[in-house]
């Protein structure tokens, strides 16, 4: 997740590192930084140890749903106690996002077992797919809300004016 928070910048702009790395500082542009790796590293997860567990899949996408959301919930949560937030409290939230995520991973693989259901599965893995066409989308054309504005540069979407 840190790593990506430089790749689309360090990647000279790219237009396919954009569609996995955050453009701006918007809270939508930084829920990349969870989705993204978690998605990602869930593959070799799944092969060592994701297989034994019918619930893996629908696990995942729930758990990394809910840091997704302690991520929005949070920051509005610190930037109305707080208003501005530091770097330091930006890095705090991301770390208890992603331990939240994998703290409800591991509940929901346990301890639910209705989402081993192949329908739940299916559900999950569409739900999975809307989110990565709506980050594909958003990126590029964001609606005019504040959860998509970056709070340095007050613009939405991608910098320098640039769409396809």
């Amino acid at each position: 997740g840190t790593f990506m928070h430089f790749a689309f910048s360090l990647s000279g702009d790219n237009t396919v590192v954009a569609v996995i790395a955050p453009v701006n500082e918007s809270v939508w542009e930084h829920l990349k930084l969870l989705f993204f790796p978690m998605i990602f590293l869930a593959v070799p997860e799944y092969l060592i140890v994701g297989r034994k567990f019918d619930t893996y899949i629908s696990a995942k996408v729930l758990s990394v749903l809910c840091g997704m959301a302690v991520v929005v919930c949070g920051y509005y949560l610190m930037n109305g106690i707080f208003g501005k937030i530091h770097l330091y409290g930006h890095i705090a939230l991301f770390v208890v996002a992603v331990g939240a995520s994998y703290f409800l991973f591991y509940l929901f693989l346990r301890f639910v077992p209705r989402l081993g259901e192949e329908r739940i599965q299916i559900l999950f893995l569409v739900i999975m797919t809307v989110f990565i066409l709506m980050f594909m989308y958003f990126t590029f054309r964001p609606p005019c809300l504040e959860l998509f504005r970056d709070p340095v540069s007050e613009d939405f979407g991608i910098p320098y004016g640039f769409l396809l």
